[in-house]
């Protein structure tokens, strides 16, 4: 269960009660400020990932590959305060010049268009199985 500071992505209800509500989204969402994960979910999580090459939160970004269904909880219960303590270590960096910006954001937006494609073909063979 991933728990966001940024407003949810479109996605199911998944359960709901006592104020809380689980969203299944259609895309899991590319940041993930806290998450919960359950001891089977973590098991399955290590299967996939005999080699540590990616954080946690971008490796669940992959539900095709790690079979791991992503929910998020809303309200989250979680506030962002990087900005209180001068920003993440990433926005603390010395500021590369502008080639490497672009190059950066070009890339960005293919992971995250792959990410998209490849979340739409997962939830297609999950509604195929049901």
């Amino acid at each position: 269960v991933e728990l966001q500071t940024r407003s949810l992505p479109k996605g199911r209800l998944a359960a709901e009660g006592d104020g809380l509500r689980l969203i299944r989204p259609d895309v899991p969402p590319l940041r993930t400020s806290a998450q919960i994960v359950g001891v089977g979910a973590a098991t399955r999580l290590l299967a996939v990932s005999e080699r540590f090459d990616r954080p946690i939160d971008c490796l669940l970004q992959l539900p095709s590959v790690t079979g791991q269904e992503v929910l998020c909880a809303t309200p989250s219960g979680v506030r962002d305060a990087s900005e209180t303590v001068g920003g993440s270590v990433a926005q603390g960096a010395a500021r590369p010049g502008l080639a490497a910006r672009l190059l950066r954001e070009w890339r960005r937006f293919r992971y995250r268009r792959q990410v998209r494609r490849l979340a739409h073909k997962a939830a297609r063979r999950a509604d195929q199985r049901v």
